[in-house]
């Protein structure tokens, strides 16, 4: 019997692109098979493969090569794990999962690889959290691109990607300002900053920026992680953090913005928060990029500001403003300059696709299994808790 064809096969063929809700993401042209990562493996232990490097006849996760591991190397090994491992931050890979050859993009290969999304255990691979990254790294690099309306259901996983994000940045690309922003100090503290500092301050040797590699070895990182800010003087990047406020990061270029938990905010429009931040991904009319320092030429285009809302944080009285927001992101408002009226995107994740519970060990949604129980959730709550009680649940997984 034929195997049931996964929800993702209507969106994507594996190897030229991906259809992410309204957007077309182009793949780079893949190797031959035999170069990618689980060629010749059974299928059935074809899963996603975190990177590692084989020492002296013994297997090493990039993320261990910390202190001795790293430093007792010889020059000639360090400098070709060096070389692999920014290829690979830099372009992503290709990997084979489940038989099917699946581009793991730069802003996804850091957050399998380098981000600990409870700050102790990696990431598996999840097909929703694959597209969405196809997405957001899509329109960061897009030159028509400043934002990313992005609303999913209840359940986690919509942060742990974006805060992802801005660790990536801060890691590899110069000249990065970075924002992180929650609907107080306390909350852009705790589900925001904290998480993104501590999993750089994890990074391996090859990986972590001063003064904080210097930090590690003079017994000082321990203040390190106490501290409220984090900067990489050498290569001036910043990481900001911020309670709401409608001006929010307004003044300042930002490479890449995380604007979380957007409508809980108090006593704030958020379309005009939308309408500011955007602002802070370019200069003048041009979007925020990487040059070459000595011409000034634009090598590429590099910056976006992530609007990340579950659905249910929406209020009854705030739902007419996100029509209105949602609607001046529509592609078919494009003008010649911008991807639409505001330059921003939009992205609405169904509560199915990903949902925990009803992901097979690959990493693929179930996804008419989980509709089906939402369904029977719902159903259950309507017959017993009546229709309030429903309609809540209904909210929170669109």
């Amino acid at each position: 019997m034929a195997n049931k064809a996964l929800y993702i096969e209507s969106f994507t063929d594996f190897t030229t692109s991906a259809r992410v809700g309204e957007y077309t993401i182009k793949f780079p042209t893949p190797p031959p098979l035999k170069q990618m990562v689980n060629y010749g493996l059974p299928r059935e232990r074809q899963v996603f493969q975190r990177s590692s490097y084989e020492i002296n006849g013994k297997r090493y996760f990039t993320t261990d090569l910390i202190g001795d591991n790293w430093i007792l190397l010889p020059d000639h090994v360090k400098k070709d794990i060096h070389a692999r491992e920014w290829e690979k931050l830099i372009n992503g890979e290709w990997q084979i999962i489940d038989g099917k050859t699946i581009w793991i993009n730069d802003f996804y290969y850091h957050f399998l690889n380098y981000y600990r999304a409870n700050t102790i255990n990696f990431s598996k691979f999840w097909d929703s959290q694959w597209f969405y990254d196809l997405l957001l790294a899509d329109s960061f690099y897009a030159p028509d691109v400043l934002g990313l309306l992005y609303f999913k259901g209840r359940r986690g996983g919509g942060t742990a990607p974006n805060n992802a994000a801005a660790e990536k940045v801060m890691t590899t690309i110069k000249n990065s300002n970075c924002g992180l922003m929650n609907y107080n100090i306390t909350k852009s503290k705790q589900i925001n900053f904290t998480p993104v500092k501590a999993n750089l301050l994890k990074l391996p040797d090859l990986l972590l920026p001063e003064p904080y590699l210097t930090a590690r070895y003079n017994e000082k990182m321990k203040g390190e992680k106490t501290t409220d800010e984090l900067a990489f003087p050498d290569v001036n990047n910043f990481l900001y953090t911020s309670p709401t406020v409608e001006t929010a990061f307004d003044g300042q270029l930002i490479r890449l913005g995380v604007i979380d938990e957007c409508y809980k905010w108090p006593n704030t429009n958020p379309f005009v928060t939308m309408e500011k931040n955007l602002l802070c991904v370019k200069d003048g009319g041009i979007k925020h990029n990487i040059q070459d320092p000595l011409t000034g030429e634009i090598i590429k285009y590099a910056g976006l500001m992530a609007f990340v809302s579950s659905i249910d944080e929406i209020k009854d009285e705030q739902i007419k403003v996100v029509g209105e927001m949602y609607d001046v992101c529509a592609p078919e408002t494009a003008t010649e300059k911008w991807c639409s009226t505001y330059g921003a995107r939009r992205y609405f994740e169904p509560s199915a696709f990903g949902f925990n519970g009803y992901m097979n060990k690959f990493g693929f949604s179930l996804f008419d299994e989980a509709q089906a129980h939402l369904d029977q959730e719902y159903e259950n709550t309507l017959k017993n808790a009546g229709y309030e009680k429903a309609r809540e649940f209904k909210r929170k997984n669109p």
